[in-house]
């Protein structure tokens, strides 16, 4: 065991030194905050809010500022699953197909869909053909249609797209569908209020996607929001879309963009700082200390480091770079613009967007080497008033032994990867510890 130790050692003191810059080598450090573009809802920030009490409208009116929820009539969603395959295999059971002149043909429990001769052909086991036609739509009698083994519910629609390549389109219910989205975007065991406002977020945005003049509304990925389909969901969370059934954002009468992210690091961020786009009123950055209480990366713990040469790299310049000056920040303060000079005296100015796209960084709220982000520091702001006290913790009376035990548990959970946070709070006379999750059943004494 020594002897193997000894070689790990030697092989990390290798490593280390091939991994380290040149002698007199420029190193750039980039300490941030914040986890995603930073506008409107912070997923991190309103499940604080609502360990801390609030109710979904409450959150949702606090990042997106003059808005009301609003009902909205049932709608149909087209997810593009598979933009073009050479095949795919659909299957389930009491499987159908229809189409153009086809009428409902009964099929196997699996079939392989490919382009031939300009049509969707079917073909079943021994390669026998089923169906064709131009577009075909597959479905089951349990409504749980399975595509590459992955289920779905509503139907599939298959259409040629190019000349030999199959798109397969995901049409079902917009409430079914965020029973496929509201667990990927969030985990399924945060505190209801934070659920109910993921799903009336993520329902409204999808309302936004629906454009009737395209072939389809909606990516299954971070390009609109990540949806996974009947696999995906879970009982709370669809518990949550239940609960809020056909309501929406809304701002003067029109359902709203209602753009969310990971982790705000403290502040969201105005729209127009972010992209090119004209302001909104619902969309200004505010500031979120409810995110700075429970999310990871409300600092981050390793901030990335990049030589000259490697900025230079990933920045498609021709030299190395040796320096980064921020040039404007919006109100959270985020970086819109930035100046990059290089060893041949050229200097280039990027937007935050992309030096966060070409770097890898988690979110655009950065300083460079130590230079202090100018700007409110909402990371430290105090948390508001709310009406009443978190209700989602483990809580454990009689310190000192009490603060040895949530400790322990701390511990252990964060073992298991769970975001946790040790709260101490004083109650009468004595105190109580409470070891703050979002992610297990409220146990002995909470309340």
């Amino acid at each position: 065991m020594r002897r193997w130790a000894l070689i790990i050692v030697a092989i990390a003191v290798t490593s280390a030194a091939l991994a380290a810059p040149a002698a007199g080598q420029q190193v750039f450090v980039f300490e941030g905050r914040g986890y995603g573009h930073g506008v409107g809802l912070s997923q991190h920030g309103a499940r604080g809010a609502a360990d801390a009490g609030w109710d979904a409208r409450r959150i949702l009116a606090h990042y997106y500022r003059g808005t009301v929820l609003s009902p909205v009539p049932a709608r149909e969603v087209r997810v593009q699953l598979r933009p073009a395959s050479a095949s795919v295999t659909v299957g389930g059971d009491g499987l159908t197909a229809s189409g153009p002149g086809l009428p409902a043909t009964p099929l196997p429990a699996a079939v392989t869909a490919t382009i031939r001769g300009g049509d969707v052909v079917l073909d079943g086991p021994g390669g026998a053909e089923l169906a064709a036609g131009s577009e075909l739509v597959v479905t089951t009698t349990d409504r749980a249609t399975t595509l590459d083994g992955d289920a779905y519910r509503g139907v599939l629609h298959l259409s040629r797209t190019g000349t030999s390549r199959v798109r397969v389109l995901n049409r079902l219910d917009l409430e079914e569908y965020l029973y496929g989205v509201v667990p990927r975007e969030v985990p399924a065991l945060w505190p209801v209020q934070a659920l109910r406002a993921q799903a009336i977020a993520a329902r409204s945005y999808a309302i936004g996607q629906l454009r009737p003049d395209r072939d389809f509304d909606v990516h299954p990925d971070t390009r609109s929001q990540v949806y996974g389909g009947r696999d995906a969901e879970h009982p709370r969370t669809n518990a949550a879309v239940d609960a809020t059934r056909a309501q929406a954002v809304t701002h003067d009468g029109s359902v709203v963009t209602t753009f969310f992210h990971a982790s705000s690091g403290g502040h969201t961020e105005s729209v127009e700082n972010v992209w090119s786009s004209e302001p909104r009123p619902y969309l200004v950055g505010v500031p979120d200390p409810f995110d700075v209480a429970v999310s990871p990366h409300r600092r981050w713990s390793d901030p990335p480091r990049f030589t000259g040469a490697e900025l230079a790299e990933r920045l498609g310049l021709d030299a190395p770079v040796n320096g980064v000056e921020v040039l404007e920040r919006g109100v959270s303060p985020r970086v819109r613009r930035a100046r990059i000079t290089t060893d041949d005296g050229r200097a280039t100015v990027v937007s935050g967007a992309t030096l966060r796209a070409r770097l890898g960084l988690r979110d655009t709220w950065f300083a460079v080497n130590g230079e202090p982000p100018s700007g409110p520091d909402s990371a430290s702001a105090p948390v508001p008033a709310q009406p009443t006290a978190p209700v989602r913790y483990i809580a454990y009376a009689a310190a000192p032994a009490a603060l040895r035990r949530a400790r322990s548990i701390e511990r252990r959970l964060r073992g298991l990867g769970k975001d946790v946070v040790l709260v101490r709070r004083r109650v009468g006379a004595s105190r109580r510890f409470l070891v703050v999750t979002g992610h297990f059943r409220v146990l002995a004494n909470a309340r």
